[in-house]
Formats: structure tokens, C-alpha cells, sequence
């Protein structure tokens, strides 16, 4: 019968691994664990977590194309609402301005808004992976700091 306790799990070895206490081979540079981990999270956000795939060109956080996207579905607004503007501006009576108001000046003031969140959401995420890439630059002058100060 079962406590609910688990045994901790031995750890995984691969055929590559040096044995425990063992130097790095010579020239190799060892890494403490938490740069391992800094180096691996800034991998998967620099990359997005995705692979090749046939629409990385929108996820690629370093992709101009998402921000190119947003700026023309903004201009696309609001030329939605100068043709709305301008129809409304034409018409005297209120109940022959609504349906240009409905088909044209609300979709462009939610193109305008979706336009501005996608520019605001692809500079976010650019911003992010240059922040990763210092990050790992960081890792690397301290993993080389903390070789120096070991000698």
C-alpha cells in the first residue's frame, strides 16, 4: 500500500555527461545551472517557441511584419472613417447617416484599436527579444567573470 509519497526520481544521465566530481574537459567551460537556464529561457524567447514553420514570419518576435500589419490595419480605419465622414457629412437627416455610421465609422474604430493593439503587442515582443539577447550576453560575461575570479 501506498504512503502518497514519492521517491525522488535518480537523475538522468546521458552517454555525453562527465561522472559526478569530475573536472570539465580541458578548454570547456563550465556552467553553473542557473546560466544554463538563463541561456535556455532566453532561447525559447527569442524564438518564440516556435520552430521552422511555414508563418514564422509572424511569430518571430524580431519579425517587422506584425508592426507593418497593425500600422496598415490603422490606416485602414481610419480611412473607413473618412468614407463614413464623408457619406454623413452629406446627408441632412439623421436616420439616412446610421447606416454609414454601422457599416463604416464602427469597423474602423475597431480597425484602429485591433491595429494599435498588434503594433503595441509586436514592439512589446521585440523589445523582449533584445532584452533576451542582453541577457545572454550578461550570462556570458559572467560565466567568464566567475572563470577568471576560480583561477
Amino acid at each position: 500500500m501506498s504512503t502518497g509519497r514519492r521517491r525522488p526520481a535518480p537523475p538522468r544521465t546521458t552517454g555525453q555527461e562527465a561522472p559526478a566530481g569530475s573536472a570539465p574537459p580541458a578548454g570547456a567551460r563550465a556552467e553553473s545551472p542557473p546560466a544554463e537556464a538563463v541561456r535556455t529561457a532566453t532561447r525559447m524567447a527569442a524564438t518564440g517557441g516556435v520552430g521552422g514553420s511555414t508563418w514564422s514570419f509572424l511569430t518571430d518576435p524580431s519579425s517587422l511584419v506584425p508592426t507593418l500589419l497593425g500600422v496598415a490595419a490603422v490606416v485602414a480605419g481610419f480611412a473607413l472613417l473618412f468614407v463614413a465622414w464623408a457619406e454623413v457629412a452629406g446627408q441632412a437627416d439623421v436616420y439616412r447617416q446610421m447606416p454609414y455610421v454601422i457599416s463604416s465609422a464602427f469597423p474602423g474604430l475597431g480597425l484602429i484599436m485591433v491595429g494599435l493593439v498588434v503594433v503595441n503587442v509586436s514592439v512589446r515582443r521585440q523589445e523582449g527579444a533584445k532584452r533576451a539577447r542582453q541577457m545572454e550576453a550578461l550570462a556570458d560575461v559572467l560565466d567568464d567573470l566567475r572563470g577568471v575570479l576560480e583561477r
